[in-house]
């Protein structure tokens, strides 16, 4: 059995993915560090730009696995399952 996921990224450059649909082997357990790494072997320089050197998920991005933030939900080890849907869209700021 895999695990297949739809992954979004709304104005993420300059990484050209846009929408890509990801299956992993039922022998990972997936979780959301798992979809960056295969999405930054890639496009070198995607896992940097999500992740901090602490660690963590970036701030500057919100990342959302089923219309909710991850960062509720596990951070980098949330985990994934079949069908689930990834957005990940760039924090906005301004007045």
């Amino acid at each position: 059995m895999s695990v297949t996921v739809t992954l979004n990224l709304l104005g993420l450059r300059p990484f050209p993915v846009t929408e890509e649909v990801m299956t992993f082997d039922s022998g990972q357990v997936p979780v959301l560090t798992t979809l960056i790494d295969s999405v930054d072997r890639r496009n070198p320089g995607f896992r940097s730009a999500m992740v901090t050197e602490a660690g963590s998920l970036s701030r500057s991005f919100a990342v959302l696995v089923n219309g909710v933030n991850a960062v509720f939900s596990g951070g980098l080890d949330a985990p994934l399952s079949d069908g689930d849907v990834i957005y990940i869209i760039p924090a906005i700021a301004g007045g």
